[in-house]
């Protein structure tokens, strides 16, 4: 049985689905719209502001990051991320460093394992926005890259740690 949702959006009614396939499907409708009032909530929270753009690191070295349909990339968005990650359909694209630096993101997204690995390495640029700016920042990885629950219940977390690198600069217009 796989249950792979391909939105946010879909996590609510995937545990739908599947409660009733257990044959608890009002219990799991009632958590699944408590969840989904939640993710209507964050969205529209994180609706209006300027936007910023980020890079998502999966892996140091090779450089990974992940497509813009990843729920991951879907989670910046909805916090007012948009991703340096554009135009891919590689499911986790390997990334030059040049490629990172040129797009300039005002934060970088890591797991928090491997945050002090991120900052040496981006740390040799200081023009880098996410580096001058301190916004080299620690996920929570694991919740975060789980299409279920977990990323919604770290999603609001998430929106609240970008909120002041947004509230600092916004994509130029013509980005």
């Amino acid at each position: 049985l796989a249950v792979e949702p391909a939105r946010l959006q879909d996590i609510s009614q995937r545990l739908r689905w599947l409660g009733a396939l257990g044959g608890v499907g009002a219990h799991a409708d009632n958590i699944a719209e408590g969840w989904q009032s939640q993710l209507r909530r964050t969205l529209a929270a994180n609706a209006e502001g300027p936007r910023i753009r980020g890079f998502y690191q999966v892996w140091q070295t090779p450089l990974y990051s992940l497509a813009p349909e990843h729920l991951v990339s879907q989670a910046m968005r909805a916090c007012g991320v948009d991703s340096i990650v554009t135009d891919t359909r590689m499911a986790a694209p390997v990334l030059s460093a040049e490629s990172v630096l040129a797009a300039a993101p005002a934060v970088i997204l890591v797991g928090r394992d491997q945050l002090a690995e991120a900052r040496r390495f981006w740390g040799r640029f200081p023009s880098l926005p996410a580096v001058r700016d301190d916004g080299i920042l620690p996920v929570p990885d694991r919740e975060l890259t789980r299409p279920g629950l977990s990323l919604l219940e770290a999603l609001p977390g998430l929106c609240d740690q970008l909120r002041p690198w947004r509230m600092r600069r916004s994509v130029p217009e013509s980005a």
